[in-house]
């Protein structure tokens, strides 16, 4: 009998509709997106023109949060190139040449996602792309965390460079 109530007292939860019956998708949908999500799905590498018939009416979020992805990739390798180059060269014009790193690591994004295909039996190609990515992942990860981590360790560095220097001046 308690198996029974339970079973009662979570039917409703199935069977309640998600969506009204009056909703319709064709209405709802623009025929073109908004600016923002315009730009996200350049970002994405997206044909719009593909992606505004019905039938992909799904796979706009998708796009546009790969998008979204792909410029949060470019800002942070901007950022950390910058910081990267300016804790070197202490120069302004360090931070261009990150804002150039930033730009490329962008461009070489949005190309892996946009020629990034599902294929049938081809898994090799599948892996190289993915090989392709991981080392890109790779190398924004070296250049944001090395010189966040000198900048962090930098009064141990220091501690140590004066201490090894006074230990070679002792030994001379």
């Amino acid at each position: 009998r308690p198996m029974k109530l339970a079973a009662k007292a979570t039917l409703p939860l199935f069977t309640t509709p998600l969506r009204s019956l009056e909703f319709d998708p064709d209405q709802s949908r623009s025929a073109r997106p908004a600016k923002l999500k315009l730009f996200l799905l350049n970002c994405a590498g997206v044909n719009i023109e593909i992606l505004s018939r019905k039938e992909c009416a799904t796979e706009e979020s998708k796009y546009v949060a790969i998008g979204a992805l792909v410029l949060c990739t470019g800002i942070a390798a901007a950022i950390s190139g910058s910081f990267a180059l300016f804790s070197v060269f202490r120069s302004a014009i360090a931070i261009l040449f990150g804002i150039f790193w930033g730009g490329l690591v962008f461009c070489m994004d949005r190309f892996f996602v946009a020629s990034m295909r599902k294929f049938k039996n081809q898994i090799m190609r599948g892996l190289t792309m993915a090989g392709f990515r991981l080392v890109m992942a790779a190398l924004i990860g070296i250049t944001v965390s090395k010189p966040l981590e000198l900048e962090i360790f930098r009064p141990e560095i220091e501690f140590r460079l004066v201490a090894d220097a006074a230990q070679n001046r002792a030994e001379h």
